[in-house]
Parts: C-alpha cells; sequence; structure tokens
C-alpha cells in the first residue's frame, strides 16, 4: 500500500535549495554573488543570522521585501541604498511577495 504524502510538494521544494539555506546562487564570481530568495520560501525559513565578512547587498529589481538588523525596524530593499552589513551583524530578510534577487559584494570586493 502506497503512502498519501500530504507534504511531499514542500519536501521537494526545500530539496531545491543548497545546504539547507532559502536561496540559489545563480552566479558567483569576481562581480559577487547573486542569489534568488524564491517567493514560495516559508518566513520562518529567513532566520536570524549573522555573516563572517563585511557585505553589501542590493535587489537587482523592484522588491516588497525588506531587510532588518537586529533591534531595528525594518527597511525597503531598493537599488537606490544598498545596505552595508557589517561582519557578525545579525540580521535578517522579510519574506515578500515575488521572488528576490540580490547582488551581494563581500569585504574583498567592497570599495
Amino acid at each position: 500500500m502506497v503512502e498519501n504524502c500530504t507534504d511531499c510538494e514542500q519536501r521537494a521544494f526545500d530539496r531545491t535549495f543548497e545546504n539547507n539555506k532559502p536561496y540559489l546562487t545563480l552566479l558567483n564570481n569576481s562581480s559577487g554573488i547573486i542569489r534568488m530568495f524564491p517567493a514560495e520560501t516559508e518566513s520562518h525559513l529567513l532566520k536570524w543570522h549573522a555573516d563572517e565578512s563585511d557585505r553589501v547587498i542590493k535587489p537587482l529589481s523592484e522588491t516588497d521585501w525588506k531587510f532588518q538588523f537586529d533591534n531595528e525596524l525594518p527597511v525597503d530593499l531598493t537599488n537606490e541604498n544598498p545596505i552595508f552589513i557589517k561582519e557578525g551583524r545579525v540580521h535578517r530578510l522579510i519574506k515578500g511577495n515575488k521572488d528576490l534577487i540580490i547582488h551581494i559584494k563581500e569585504r574583498a570586493d567592497i570599495s
């Protein structure tokens, strides 16, 4: 008898991520990293975390996703205002309604 799988679709979606992270890396080269966070990402997967190096992030298209540093209010992600994240500073993304594609420049690339 075959069991009825009520969450098979979700488990298949979860396996599309890298190392249990809620994103896909679309590009990783000397110009930086481009990552996509799918709109289907569940909010609980967007965890508070701190990075191991300084970074600057900015979305590559208009988005309704937000960014939040610990103990601060969320801010809109916009092309006009890249966000500098100091190594070790706790932060998170807040889910929007469409896929989010961001460009990340790490410490060695920041000018």
